[in-house]
């Protein structure tokens, strides 16, 4: 399992792009959590802005149908995407994503 992460400016857009996910049943136990970013300016000022982070969890290691649904449905400049491997799993958690034993190889 790897946990998802999504980034961005636009909240739409990860709803967006979640919507999909959902509905391919690639992703489960999403959330969007909204917080702040500050980038230093001249003169010790600042500018801060909101920016949203999707987290969701894959069972899947590899993540070309989730990157091809990103890639799709990106309309922005500030996206951001990477995947973070689970060591310790869920395994309630990641029945619920499709495909759970798909290609599962038992190795001893």
């Amino acid at each position: 399992m790897v946990q998802v992460v999504l980034q961005d400016r636009s909240v739409k857009n990860l709803e967006q792009i979640l919507s999909r996910l959902l509905n391919n049943q690639l992703v489960t136990s999403p959330t969007i959590v909204e917080s702040q970013r500050y980038q230093p300016l001249k003169g010790g000022h600042f500018l801060k802005y909101k920016y949203y982070q999707l987290t969701a969890i894959s069972r899947s290691i590899h993540s070309k149908e989730i990157l091809d649904i990103v890639e799709e449905l990106k309309n922005s400049n500030s996206l951001e995407f990477y995947t973070v491997p689970i060591v310790d799993m869920n395994w309630n958690q990641a029945s619920n994503v499709k495909g759970y034993f798909d290609n599962v190889k038992m190795v001893s």
